[in-house]
């Protein structure tokens, strides 16, 4: 366990003294009279002293405001009474985002200091790296200007909400700008959503409109939206708010979609702009600004609601004096729009600079497309998955020789743990040295970070390198929590030692936590609100997960969930423990797996059960592999570690952004039966655990069947868990999200169309062939994967063909020409040399072969929890037209 053994230093500031953190903590020294020195000094002040640490923070932040505050806080009210901070302030998130407030200048002054009108504000990239937009600051202005006006002239006023569910584009952004200009309320869903766990979102709010894409590009489809759209509208009847649903044209052919009831397109409804923009609404600090959802893997998601004036301080706060941001950083955050890193990748325009948004798969037409969007942009902190990284490493792509990664100064990875092999392998010379790998963790719940890097420590492989300023959290033992009959909110809590497992907390308010839950008791903190956050500990904030603090290195370990901690024979311990082991040592047998522990109303103790989806050709049950996981985990952990049970298993319960979710699986096999949330984007997979609720019957069963038991009668498309902000292409199964006849006889846009009306540039990759996604969920007659399930390692393979070392070769020498020659970030098209595209073309000449025989669609998994993709070919009896998997 890597709490156990001294980690490998990886990275150090080279100046630490040329930070805004180190400037920032000077200024603190100064102002109060303090010593502070080091990073953990700075921290210790800013939980104790918040009052002083916010009202600093507020002062250096400059934001366009109007108001004046008399306290910053009230210390002493516990974080569980959600007190008011900086009562007397009013600002808008459109206006902070659109303009700056000039130095010296007053504080509801505008300027355009570095968003010039003609500077670009935002660049668009359509998957693949095929079509780039730049829109100016002038031009976000102008349209964000317009939309606000229309909706304005609608009757759109201050708390009213407004949904968008589309592509991370421009045009979402403007929705987004529009809805905070009037001081509306906003939120956005992504496109790949399913219409149960859109409605399941969309009417909690009651928005008065819904925005909506009328088509989607995804895996090189594209995705006719106008079933999704009419499923929405009947659904939003109940909705005493609703007006329509603004269909957005995405591609140069729009979709009829005349037929869809309370519908209207967006051109006519921007004509009712006035000429005029309305005023800009500044509202209260703490007033509702956006609201997002949890995952609802449980039952309905939670509607949090968080507010301006708490996102913008947190917001600038880890951008600039955690991360030092620069004004003329260009951004990338890989993300989907219905994810809070949604609000991370468009938020950084606040500081300025430049916001690179990609719409699509980051795996195609290769696993090194974002790399390359990286290069061509100039981008200086790009922000990806885990499993983004693990894919890189895995195929053994090296970036630095795949591009030109010169301008890149930081990589941010959230979603699940960074696993320690990865940051050895990032700085073994994946990544240039001096790049900043940094792993964070926090939640949608604070639309912000508990855990988070700084510029003044070093970073050691695993874990993440400290706590976020000005929030204050510790480890509490998991016996403490408020369900143990023996705690009573008198009782005082006292934190684990370093090294020991607990769950996290927040001790004392901090800004950025929800203002309320959406249809929750009143006043806030209601009911639900009190039960999810509040109710495990006396007037804390329980975050839900099951941490630790390194004792020398002091970076904090995410372990896994709280509801998910494993406690057999009264040894806790996370998930994470037994995912590192497998994915350290069995990753070329197993894809993906899922921990979780039993304990039924008959059992007196608890179980570890480990469920694992293998890889095609791999089986549990041959050449002893179960035995050698059995013996790797209780040597690289502990006897006690070792699951009771390992079971095979034919999918993995997985939600739309991409994470595997361990509590439904350990509730049903617990004995439970629970209703399948619209959020899985593989809902019947949770269906195959109930017959673990006599497990003792399954293991009988099992003996001389091999690994998977009950295996579905039927051959069944099963979608592999996609990462942290990668939309994949729907693949429905629930009877709710079944396609319906089109609204319309009109042909849907073919991909030539699938262009924007702006300037674009293509690139040579974009012909490459498309590449599979699914994966078949073996009827019980079939012991091994068809022959025509293949591995599809087409970009950087274990044992790279001379085609591929050729056409690396020559890209090397591309690189160094474009460094050369080109200025920064201006888009320029890389193309790939003759060897390079036929490979990519033929996919090798065994898949070349196998693609004759069958309709291969590619959906990648990337982003938040995965990154696996494979060769899916159509499969129908002889003479028969093959079956499409799409």
């Amino acid at each position: 366990m890597e709490l156990e053994t001294m980690p490998r230093k990886v990275w150090e500031h080279p100046d630490p003294k040329s930070t805004a953190m180190w400037a920032f903590m000077q200024e603190a020294n100064r102002r109060y009279g303090l010593n502070l020195a080091n990073f953990p000094d700075l921290y210790e002040w800013s939980c104790s002293r918040r009052s002083d640490f916010y009202a600093q923070l507020w002062e250096t932040q400059n934001w366009i405001h109007e108001g004046s505050y008399q306290e910053v806080v009230d210390e002493s009210i516990p974080v569980s009474q959600l007190p008011r901070w900086f009562a007397g302030i009013r600002l808008n998130w459109a206006e902070n985002l659109l303009w700056t407030r000039p130095p010296g200048g007053a504080p509801g002054e505008l300027s355009t200091l570095r968003k010039e009108d003609d500077a670009v504000a935002v660049t668009e990239v359509r998957e693949g790296n095929t079509e780039v937009r730049q829109v100016t600051w002038g031009e976000l202005r102008r349209r964000a200007a317009r939309l606000a006006g229309a909706l304005a002239a609608r009757g759109v006023r201050r708390g009213d909400r407004v949904v968008m569910v589309g592509a991370h584009a421009v045009e979402t952004f403007v929705v987004f700008l529009a809805t905070a200009w009037l001081g509306g309320v906003f939120s956005s869903s992504s496109t790949d959503m399913g219409v149960g766990g859109l409605l399941q979102r969309t009417v909690q709010i009651n928005p008065k409109f819904v925005f909506f894409d009328d088509g989607a590009l995804y895996n090189g489809k594209v995705i006719d939206l106008r079933d999704k759209i009419a499923g929405v509208v009947e659904g939003m009847k109940q909705c005493d708010a609703f007006e329509s649903v603004i269909v957005v044209q995405r591609f140069d052919t729009p979709y009829d979609t005349s037929a869809i009831p309370r519908t209207e397109r967006l051109e006519p409804f921007l004509a009712a702009s006035p000429s005029s923009p309305p005023a800009i609404a500044r509202i209260g600090f703490q007033d509702p600004m956006i609201v997002y959802y949890s995952s609802g893997t449980t039952g309905t998601p939670k509607a949090i609601v968080h507010g301006v004036g708490p996102l913008l301080v947190s917001m600038a706060k880890e951008a600039v004096l955690h991360r030092d941001v620069m004004p003329d950083d260009v951004s990338l955050q890989y993300t989907t729009t219905g994810w809070i890193m949604y609000l991370a990748s468009v938020g950084r325009l606040a500081l300025g600079g430049r916001t690179v948004v990609y719409d699509g798969s980051p795996f195609m037409p290769d696993r090194a497309v974002l790399l390359r969007v990286a290069e061509e942009q100039g981008v200086t902190a790009l922000g990806v998955s885990p499993r983004w990284l693990g894919e890189l490493m895995k195929h053994g792509i090296m970036p630095q020789r795949v591009a030109d990664l010169s301008s890149l100064r930081s990589v941010g990875s959230t979603g699940m743990v960074l696993k320690e092999q990865v940051f050895e392998w990032f700085y073994d010379g994946a990544f240039p040295s001096s790049v900043r790998l940094a792993n964070f963790s926090g939640g949608t719940d604070i639309a912000g970070c508990f855990a988070i890097e700084n510029p003044l420590m070093p970073i050691y492989a695993g874990g993440c390198q400290g706590g976020s300023l000005g929030t204050p959290i510790a480890i509490y033992p998991v016996s403490a929590s408020s369900d143990d009959s023996n705690n009573s909110n008198n009782t005082v809590i006292s934190p684990v030692a370093d090294g020991t497992a607990g769950d996290l907390v927040a001790t004392a308010a901090f800004p950025n936590v929800p203002l309320l839950l959406w249809n929750d008791t009143a006043p806030a903190p209601g009911e639900k609100y009190h039960s999810a956050y509040f109710a495990r500990f006396p007037d804390v904030w329980a975050q839900g997960d099951f941490a630790a603090v390194h004792p020398v290195t002091r970076h904090i370990y995410i372990l896994g969930r709280s509801d998910g901690v494993l406690n057999p024979g009264g040894i806790r311990f996370g998930s994470a423990d037994i995912y590192a082991v497998l994915e350290r040592w069995f990753a070329a047998e197993v894809a993906e797996s899922l921990c979780v522990g039993q304990r039924r109303p008959t059992d007196g103790d608890e179980r570890v059960v480990l469920f694992l989806l293998m890889r095609e050709g791999a089986r549990l049950g041959s050449e002893g592999l179960e035995e050698k996981i059995r013996e790797r985990i209780g040597s690289d952990l502990t006897k006690r570690h070792v699951p009771q049970y390992i079971f095979e298993v034919p999918d993995i319960p997985t939600t739309v952004n991409g994470k595997k979710v361990e509590l439904p699986v350990k509730q049903i096999i617990s004995g439970q039966t629970i209703k399948a949330s619209g959020t899985l984007i593989n809902p019947q997979s949770l269906d195959y655990f109930y017959q673990f609720q006599k497990i003792e019957d399954v293991v009988k069963k099992q003996e001389g069947q091999g690994s998977i038991v009950n295996p579905p009668s039927q051959l069944h498309l099963v979608k592999l868990p996609p990462i942290h902000a990668i939309s994949p292409r729907e693949i429905s199964h629930h009877p709710s999200h079944a396609p319906k006849p089109r609204a319309t006889n009109s042909p849907p846009p073919s991909q030539a169309h699938a262009t924007s009306s702006h300037a674009t540039q293509r690139s040579a990759s974009s012909h490459a062939r498309n590449r599979p996604v699914v994966r078949f969920r073996l009827p019980s007659a079939l012991q091994q994967p068809p022959a025509a399930v293949l591995p599809l390692d087409f970009l950087a393979p274990e044992h790279p063909a001379p085609g591929h070392q050729r056409a690396q070769a020559d890209a090397d020498e591309r690189a160094g020409r474009r460094r050369a020659e080109q200025p920064r970030g201006q888009g320029q098209r890389r193309t790939f040399g003759p060897e390079r595209r036929d490979e990519l073309a033929r996919g090798g000449d065994a898949r070349g072969d196998q693609r004759a025989h069958g309709d291969a669609a590619r959906d990648d998994v990337g982003g938040e929890d995965g990154a696996r993709e494979r060769l899916v070919l159509g499969v129908g009896r002889v003479g028969e037209e093959p079956r499409h998997c799409v």
